[in-house]
């Protein structure tokens, strides 16, 4: 804890304590570190290291305690948006697969060369994953050119996290996860 100190070197008064205090009442982490910031700038150069110091502590600390609320709010509103209902939907994720399947087969039948194909240009688990997720009415967050923007998979380490967003809630799904399920309740 973060304390001033007055010049006989006693701790005399928390200054940690209303910064928390205001952080637990609105969740305005941002505001709260500037102005625990504020108020260490205000100290004494030798003693602005050591408060900046403990305040890393507090500082950690107040953003697992964002992160944790921030966690619960999202898993809060999710069954909204999902319904409580696989994302995306199991019909919609086999109907894309048919699809893409028909069309694949569909050009090799036609003879075209490998490179002008579908399949050389489309992946069979991600293709279907993201077009039923859009055919279901979710949007694929994208980054600023245009791209899907994409995260790691914290269960399979893949680079294909998708965040699909629908009624305003922001849900992270990863195609390859959900294949592995869509395959273990097949087999099961």
């Amino acid at each position: 804890m973060i304390q001033k100190t007055n010049e006989a070197g006693k701790m005399t008064q928390t200054t940690v304590a209303p910064v928390v205090a205001r952080f637990r009442a609105d969740g305005n982490f941002n505001e709260a570190s500037a102005n625990m910031r504020r108020l260490i700038e205000q100290q004494s150069p030798e003693l602005q290291a050591a408060l900046m110091q403990a305040y890393s502590g507090v500082l950690t600390a107040a953003e697992a305690v964002r992160d944790q609320y921030q966690s619960d709010w999202r898993a809060a509103k999710a069954p909204s948006a999902t319904d409580g209902k696989r994302v995306p939907a199991a019909e919609s994720l086999q109907r894309e697969r048919s699809t893409l399947a028909a069309v694949v087969q569909a050009e090799e039948a036609a003879g075209l060369p490998h490179f002008e194909r579908r399949a050389a240009i489309t992946d069979p688990v991600i293709t279907p994953f993201v077009r039923a997720l859009v055919s279901d009415g979710f949007e694929i967050k994208k980054d600023r050119g245009d791209c899907d923007a994409l995260g790691t998979c914290p269960v399979c380490r893949g680079r294909y996290l998708y965040t699909a967003i629908k009624d305003g809630i922001e849900l992270q799904l990863c195609p390859h996860c959900r294949d592995t399920q869509d395959r273990k309740g097949r087999i099961a």
